[in-house]
């Protein structure tokens, strides 16, 4: 046994009082009945001096409550780890660790090592702990039932260990996410965990255990670019008790720079389609400068790495930001350098920040987007006179720097399924044989996008099957007097999204000189949704100009005139190539550049895909992805990321390049006070003080760890209780005793007979 105060041990002293109570000097009490006093002669009294203890038992029980008093306030405790807890069982502790980009700034990571390694050597036998790290989601280090499986000499090791494997990574930060997840996994498997019907996804998974208590530890810098949104849509679990542990680095400031869009995007005069990507990529980079609050040094400078001109320098006061054009090196080739960077690919670089984690950003060469179309003509599929949708579709399929189009033509009898083996979009004019109508409708249930061109011979009987009607569509040529224009346009629709503003959503100005009437019954299948009408002409009748379906994964767009002169000016005006791109875009094909950033998936080309790709990442290592996958999911570091088929050489130009950077919002590294915050959400954090171990994240030396340590085990034991009970009832005992002493005895001898005597 020990004892947390000793000190109030020397109350002990107090013993000498009672003892010298029970010797000091006393009158005489004891009194003799005599007859009469008034023939002796009054002497003085004299006093005995009492030098025994006559009354042992009392000076014992006064002693013995002295003693217990003194020992109750110096807080006795017992060290010995068999010793079960007061309270029940263990606590369970989740050790929550931020390891997203911001962690690499001056000094954070060892703090979390440091901190982390004090909670570990806290845990006792009877707890269960678990370490996760968390980034955009969580990570498991060490589950609960590996801390539980290991001895419990080799649990603090293990865990350890793995702590200091550990490293911050490049995602940016979901703390609300992770968060709710770190509380599910708190309370799974154990009894509070049951009791809100929590399942268990492996049967043989360890019982329902009680817990005392659930304690999520949380190690981060609580930075303000940190997602906490997900917070506020479900309720906070009043079990998991949460500890934040603020974390600060040595130097703090930021300067971060970041790509911003190239043109306003409020901007009605906004080009769209085609044209809008190429013009966004040609023109120079945009950069954005922020600052942080707390950023001293406001100067900085922008370079190319291994180009020494151009060198932008400039200031930005501290928590603003400053946009700027960045001329791009003349020379296009890769200085030495910048070597090993793929070719046409540059690094920006900013220099005058204390925080280098985020100061570079990489930029990949101008890269034109691959389109392959085929086109289908079941009425003249040789013609390219003007006379002729092909000879329209050829020129709006121009290449350019953003885009590499390819267009195969077919005559309808000729189409078979593997007509489509690459190809993106299809063009389909006039009917279709049976074979190749079932060759257009798997193309477009994959993924495909088909635009279907009604001529004046149109029976309907490739629509009728397309849309899965129950009827044949009963197709008619339309009454037009000069001309008919479009009408009731869906501009909420993303086709004609683009549209949608005021300078560009006049179609007047389009005049179609023939159309087909038809209605549209409803599917076969309802599970198969009818064709939305996208136009109508201004007749009588209201008959559709474009529907739009959707079978499967593609899309299929009906136009019930032809684009060609003879039926209409669609081709001749400005709005054909953006409607154009507008409908290939709902397959996926895009003519602008994406912003990727950290663990954004890599798009994959579709068209003309060997049987397996070959992903190259920055740290040189190459992934291997099926030509099937339209995207690759392992982008978790900054850079550049290469693609070239597996049957193509190592040392041939990569067929694309990809340009991942971090999440700008990462950058926003100011901190924020995470109780205010939190407990504003609804999350129930630890009181100061409310454990022990909590005030361990500031001690260092052994000798403070192990006084934290007795204090938690104490305030467990609650010893002092059963102190102050055995002294209180000393107490009352000696105070029964007392009262008994103090009674009154009654004479033992005889009264004496004081009457007169007769004679």
């Amino acid at each position: 046994m020990t004892f947390l105060f000793p000190l109030y041990l020397l109350g002990a002293l107090a013993l000498g009082v009672p003892i010298l109570l029970h010797l000091r000097k006393r009158p005489p009490k004891d009194h003799v009945v005599f007859s009469s006093l008034m023939f002796l002669q009054k002497t003085p009294e004299r006093l005995t001096r009492r030098s025994q203890i006559e009354r042992w038992l009392l000076l014992a029980l006064r002693c013995l409550a002295l003693l217990l008093l003194a020992g109750l306030f110096a807080r006795p405790l017992l060290r010995s780890d068999a010793l079960p807890d007061a309270g029940g069982e263990g606590r369970r502790l989740l050790l929550l660790l931020d390891t997203s980009a911001s962690m690499q700034r001056d000094g954070l990571w060892p703090q979390v090592v440091s901190h982390a390694r004090d909670w570990i050597t806290l845990a006792k036998p009877e707890d269960e702990l678990a370490l996760v790290s968390f980034d955009t989601q969580l990570h498991p280090v060490m589950r609960f039932e590996e801390w539980s499986a290991l001895p419990p000499g080799e649990r603090r090791e293990q865990a350890e260990s793995r702590l200091t494997k550990l490293l911050p990574g490049w995602y940016d930060t979901d703390l609300g996410r992770s968060l709710t997840g770190a509380s599910e996994l708190l309370l799974q498997d154990s009894e509070s965990g049951a009791s809100k019907g929590s399942p268990t996804e492996n049967p043989k998974a360890l019982p329902f255990r009680h817990f005392k208590a659930h304690d999520l530890i949380v190690f981060s810098d609580f930075q303000e670019g940190a997602a906490r949104e997900s917070l506020t849509r479900n309720a906070w679990p009043e079990e998991v008790i949460v500890h934040p542990v603020p974390l600060e680095p040595r130097q703090t400031g930021n300067l971060a720079p970041h790509f911003v869009a190239q043109l306003d995007p409020e901007d009605d005069s906004r080009p769209s389609g085609a044209e809008r990507g190429a013009r966004e990529i040609s023109t120079e980079p945009r950069v954005r400068i922020s600052s942080d609050r707390d950023t001293i040094g406001e100067d900085f400078t922008l370079t190319w790495k291994g180009h020494d001109e151009p060198r932008i320098s400039g200031r930005v006061p501290s928590g603003g930001s400053r946009t700027l054009t960045i001329p791009l090196p003349s020379s296009t080739a890769n200085a030495a350098g910048a070597a090993g960077l793929p070719a046409g690919a540059r690094l920006l670089e900013l220099s005058g920040d204390n925080q280098p984690f985020d100061n570079v950003l990489h930029l990949a060469p101008l890269q034109p987007v691959p389109l392959h179309v085929l086109y289908v003509d079941s009425v003249r599929s040789a013609d390219e006179t003007t006379t002729s949708p092909l000879f329209y579709l050829r020129r709006a399929l121009q290449p350019g720097p953003a885009l590499e189009p390819s267009l195969s033509v077919l005559a309808g009898t000729d189409v078979i399924p593997s007509s489509f083996d690459g190809i993106q979009a299809a063009v389909v004019r006039g009917e279709l044989p049976d074979p190749a109508t079932r060759a257009l409708g798997d193309f477009i249930s994959r993924g495909g996008v088909a635009i279907h061109l009604m001529t004046e011979e149109a029976t309907g009987a490739t629509l009728t099957r397309l849309l899965d009607l129950p009827q044949p569509l009963m197709i008619g040529e339309a009454p037009v007097k000069d001309y008919a224009l479009l009408a009731g346009l869906e501009f909420d629709h993303p086709v004609l999204a683009p549209f949608a503003r005021s300078k560009v959503r006049d179609f007047t100005r389009v005049h179609f000189w023939r159309h087909r009437l038809l209605e549209l019954p409803q599917p076969r299948d309802p599970a198969l949704p009818s064709a939305q009408v996208l136009a109508r002409f201004d007749d009588a009748s209201g008959s559709p100009a474009l529907l739009a379906s959707r079978r499967g994964a593609g899309h299929l767009f009906v136009f019930t005139s032809g684009w060609e002169p003879k039926e209409s000016q669609l081709a001749l005006s400005s709005k054909f190539v953006p409607l154009l791109f507008s409908m290939l875009s709902q397959g996926g094909m895009t003519t602008e550049q994406p912003a990727l950033f950290v663990g954004s998936p890599l798009p994959l080309p579709s068209a003309a895909a060997p049987t397996e790709w070959i992903v190259r990442g920055p740290d040189g290592i190459e992934h291997s992805v099926p030509g099937s996958a339209t995207q690759f999911a392992g982008s978790d570091l900054p850079g550049f990321y290469t693609l070239r088929p597996a049957t193509a050489p190592a040392s041939e130009p990569p067929s694309r390049v990809y340009a991942v950077n971090l999440a700008p919002a990462e950058s926003r590294v100011e901190a924020f006070d995470p109780a205010l915050v939190l407990e504003d959400v609804g999350i129930k954090l630890a009181p100061k003080g409310a454990l022990a171990a909590e005030a361990a994240v500031t001690a260092s030396d052994p000798a403070t760890r192990k006084r934290l340590a007795d204090l938690e085990k104490e305030s467990q034991q609650k010893l002092w209780k059963w102190l102050a009970l055995a002294a209180l009832g000393f107490l009352v005992l000696e105070s029964l005793l007392a009262a008994l002493r103090s009674r009154p005895r009654a004479s033992k001898e005889a009264p004496v007979d004081t009457s007169p005597v007769s004679a």
